[in-house]
Parts: C-alpha cells; structure tokens; sequence
C-alpha cells in the first residue's frame, strides 16, 4: 500500500487499467486450471480405485483357486503315502498327481509337499522356487506348525548371484487322522505367476503394483525392480497413516494402497501423472502468452487514455498549490475543465480559495483579540501570587516571633495555593501525598491533634502521576464527619498496583490500557464512624452527588468532582468506589490505570 500511495495519479490510472485487463484474464485461466485439476483428478482417483479393486478380486479368485490346490494335495491318497513312506517317491501315482496339479494350477503356483521334519519330498513344475529343505524353528513352516487349519501366506527369496527374487509362499499343514501333523503342502506364487495374473490390469502403461506380505515383506512387482527410495517412503506412510492416497515427492507420481485382510497382503499402486503435468504447463503458456499480449495492448491504451484524464487533474493541483503558497487570487478556468466531477471539483476548489482569503483577514483579527485576552489573565495572575507572598511573610513572622501553629498553617497553605495556581493537572504521587500532609498538620491544629496520617505506599508507586489534588475530599471528609465523635481517629493511605489477573470489571466493560499495565488502587481508611449501607449503595450509584442535585441523603460535592475529573482523564472505566460499614470506619478506593498519562 506504501508503494501504491506513493504513485502519481497518473502512474495510478496506468496501473489500474493493467490491472483491470490482466485480473479477469488471470481469474478465468486460474479457475479452467482449478476446474480441469478437480476433473482429473476425480478420474485418476477412481481409475486407481477400480484398478486396486480389479487386483483384489483377481487375486482372491487366484489365490482360492491355489487353496484348492493345496488342499487337493493334502488330500490325495498317493501324497499321503509318501508322507507316512518316504521312498515311495517312485509311485506313479505321484506322476500322475504332478501332471494334474500342473493342468490345474501350474499357471500361478509351484506345489510342493514336505515332510514333517520339513525336507521336501515331492513338487512340481521346476522346483527352483520349493527349496530342498525348510525349517520349522522360524519362518513358514513354523507358522503353519502353530496355526494348522490355517493357511500362512509369507514371502521369501531366491539370491541368484547378487540379484535377488521375491515371491510369494502359501503354507498348510497335513495332519493325519489322529490330528497330528504328517506334513506340509506350500504353494510358490512368483514373478511369471503374478504376472499372469494380472496381465489384463497392469500393462506397462498403467502404472506399477507392488505387492507386500503382512510383515511389509516385498512379494512382487508388475515392473520386476525392487521399490525406489520415494516408493518405498510412500508404502511405510500410507500404512504408517492408514491412508489410502500419497502424492510422491517428485510429482510424477500418486500413490494408492489397498489391504487384502482375508490374504493378509498390502497392494500398492504407483499411477503416473505425467499427462496430467503436461497439460497443466500447456494451459499454464497459454495464460502467460494471453497475458503478455493484454499487457502489451494495455499499455499502449491506458498510455493514451491517462495522459487524457491527467491534463485537468494537472490544472487543478497547480491551482491548489498556489493556494498553499497564500496565493489565493488563484483560479481554474472551470469552462476548460468541463461539466464532470472535475469541474465540480474545480469550482469548490475556487469557492474555498475565496473563503480562506476571508477567513485569513478574520483569524488575524482574532489574534489581536486573543493577545489582549492574554495579558488581562496574566494580570489576574497577579492577585493568587500576591496572596502567596503574603503567607510566605507571614510564615516567618510566626518564626521570628514564636507561634509555630501560625508557621505551620502559613507554610501548609503557601504549599497548597502554589500548586492549585500551578498549570499542571497531574503530578506525581508523592507531590500529591506532601500536600495532603500540609493539609493534615492544618487540620491536627484545629481539632487539637484528635487524629493522626499514616501513609503506606511503596517508593517506585509514588513516582506515577496522578490529577493534583484528588485526594484532599476523601482526607476532609474522615476528619470532618468520621471522627466527630472520635478522639484516637487514624486515617491510612495505601495504594498497590493490581495485575490483570486480578482486576474486577465494575462498569460492564474493562478499558484497553487495563489489559496493557493494570490497574492502580490509591485507598483512604479511616476508622471513624462510618456510613450506613443504604448511603453507602447511594453514593456510587450516583456518582457521590451532592442532596441538592439528586434529593439523597448527604452527599460530598468533593468526591463528586473528584469522581468526575478521574473519569474525564481515563475514560468511564475509572473513578471512585467507596466501601462503610457503620461504625468500623470507611474506605474511598481511587482506580485509575498503572502507566496511562492524560494529556494536558
């Protein structure tokens, strides 16, 4: 905005008419790019959501189908033999049970049976995948030890050289008719079975499926490579997070998860959004280009049109600046302006140098008036400071001659005069404290030491200001009317600064600088006769009004005042409360802000 206010009007009109070209062209382009973004990217989504699902409901048919195997294995007569006789690896039957087992599912699986110690006795197809010997302390075999009606689902690894190949393993055990297990039947579900598994879902063009065990164990991939560093970051996230969406790092790519809980595997589907990409940066160009050809031709048009409109605001600010000069015989020639709001402007612009010639002839007649004014105040001045001077000699008269009562009351009121005739409406505290003292050592001569001031307040509140002579009302009233009938009268004065944690809203609303520095409480006690409640209630509730305003009992006209001057420095969020009970002494609480000066 610095910048903006900084600019000539001209230099606006230029910049307002670029803006208002580009803006819409910039908004329709952003809106068909936000637009075209939603389209795709509801298509892409569902595209991979129909694909996961397709490979759920594939495999779940493949892989009943390999339960059938399995089961069919563990059921045949001719490899139950040869699980209770060992050497009967010669049976025909046996051939004949390969031969069957590979018509009906040599397409996706490897069948191979194992004895109970976990050696393999039997398998089919070329049996690189059904290892000679299995363990049953850890791995497949183990878990299908402990869970024998159930089918264990495990990847493991062949190592060819360096490389290595995943695939999957499907486990159940043989038990025979006591329940004791005689074997193992494992199903190998590797790369070519897969493969031909979903041959019809993931062409090469379709993105890449991984697919992890239970444990996260890799079990295959339609791109036949281990997962990259983003793959493998976006699969541990996805089941870290349980989500079912992952844009990559790179923004090539979008990651889709699916878990297969009856097969214990988690699908995982890398979905290119390269076209997506390119079609974005297309419109991304044309919107550049169709920008830079608007502002090309906005340039040269809001170049023509500005100098046009600028040539009367150009008349005007010259007549306006000769007029701040004091040349107010400055005028526009309003015919060459024409009838529009700039002539307008123009003939109130000469109507007000009219007027200020006028008003420049009136305002110095007035400061002749004023200076007049001045020096008859000055020399009504002259009689406070007369009487001033008067107590000052009568002050060291009572000196010279031995009547300190007549030194005291001099000295007390030449304090109290100088600072009432003083221009400054708020002084410091302890300013404010020394003249309640003089005030007091007056009144202790009157009424014959009936009373005595305490004053407890610590140093660093005293150096905050405070209106002058606020606190002289509260004093007068607890040595007037609270000890008229005491003779051991004691009047505290205290004052804390009250944190914003602790401060009461008494007026419906608490002022700004209440929050910012907390609040200052200036309290007058005394322990004379007190007031009744209903008096009590009265006085703050009409803002300690004297009766010959309100009709109310006795009030004080002092407090009143003083209520009002605090409120007129502060705000309506400050002023005076007072708090009696009758016969235990009163107290007038001043709440004003900690830090806030009102200015003079």
């Amino acid at each position: 905005m610095k910048f903006w206010d900084s600019l000539s009007y001209h230099k606006k009109i230029f910049a307002g008419m670029l803006i208002a070209a580009i803006t819409p062209l910039i908004v329709y382009f952003l809106f068909v790019t936000q637009i075209f973004g939603f389209y795709n990217n509801a298509r892409l989504k569902k595209e991979a959501v129909d694909t996961l699902r397709l490979t759920g409901e594939t495999a779940g048919a493949s892989f009943e189908l390999i339960r059938e195997g399995i089961k069919e294995m563990s059921g045949n007569p001719a490899c139950l033999s040869l699980l209770q006789n060992e050497t009967d690896n010669d049976n025909p039957a046996l051939y004949r049970e390969n031969h069957i087992l590979l018509q009906k599912y040599g397409d996706y699986a490897d069948m191979a049976l194992y004895s109970a110690e976990g050696k393999r006795l039997f398998y089919t197809g070329d049996g690189v995948h059904a290892k000679e010997k299995l363990s049953l302390n850890w791995g497949i075999l183990f878990e299908a030890g402990r869970e024998s009606d159930v089918y264990i689902v495990r990847n493991a690894n062949i190592y060819k050289g360096t490389d290595k190949e995943s695939y999957l393993n499907i486990a159940r055990a043989i038990k025979n008719e006591g329940g004791g297990i005689i074997g193992y039947a494992v199903a190998s579900v590797y790369s070519a079975g897969f493969d031909r598994m979903f041959k019809e879902i993931f062409p090469a063009e379709f993105g890449v499926l991984h697919i992890l065990d239970d444990f996260r164990k890799p079990v295959y991939s339609s791109a036949h490579t281990a997962s990259d560093r983003e793959f493998t970051r976006a699969e541990n996230e996805l089941i870290r997070e349980d989500k079912d969406l992952l844009r990559g790092e790179s923004g090539r790519y979008r990651y889709y998860h699916l878990y297969d809980s009856s097969l214990k595997l988690h699908y995982f589907y890398r979905q290119s959004v390269a076209e997506q990409n390119l079609l974005r940066r297309t419109l991304l160009t044309v919107a550049v280009l169709a920008t830079v050809v608007s502002l090309i031709i906005c340039l040269i048009l809001s170049g023509r049109f500005s100098k046009r409109f600028y040539a009367p605001i150009e008349k005007i600010t010259d007549s306006i600046a000769r007029i701040k000069d004091g040349d107010y015989s400055a005028s526009i020639d309003e015919k060459e302006i024409g009838g529009d709001e700039l002539g307008s402007l123009s003939h109130n612009v000469n109507l007000m140098a009219e007027r200020l010639s006028e008003n420049t002839g009136r305002l110095l007649e007035r400061e002749r008036e004023l200076g007049n004014a001045n020096i008859k105040m000055m020399q009504a001045q002259l009689n406070p400071h007369f009487l001033y001077n008067a107590l000052d000699t009568l002050k060291w008269m009572g000196k010279e001659y031995g009547v300190p009562e007549v030194t005291t009351i001099s000295s007390g009121l030449s304090g109290i005069l100088r600072n009432s005739i003083s221009r400054e409406q708020l002084i410091k505290l302890r300013d404010e404290l020394a003249l309640i003292e003089d005030y007091v050592n007056i009144q202790k001569i009157r009424f014959d030491d009936k009373f005595e001031l305490l004053i407890g307040i610590d140093e660093e509140l005293t150096d905050i200001k405070v209106p002058k002579l606020i606190l002289q009302p509260a004093v007068e009233n607890s040595i007037v009317h609270g000890f008229e009938d005491e003779d051991n009268g004691q009047i505290l004065i205290s004052a804390e600064r009250v944190p914003e944690e602790r401060e009461e809203d008494t007026d419906g609303g608490r002022p700004e600088d209440i929050r910012e520095g907390g609040m200052l409480l200036i309290r007058v006690r005394d322990n004379g006769c007190g007031i009744d409640e209903e008096t009590v209630k009265r006085m703050n509730d009409t803002a300690f009004a004297p009766m010959n305003e309100r009709n109310y009992g006795h009030g004080s006209i002092g407090l009143h005042h003083v209520n009002a001057i605090i409120k007129l420095h502060y705000g309506e969020g400050y002023g005076l409360v007072i708090d009696s009970k009758k016969g235990e002494g009163t107290t007038v609480t001043y709440r004003m802000p900690y830090k806030k000066q009102a200015a003079i």
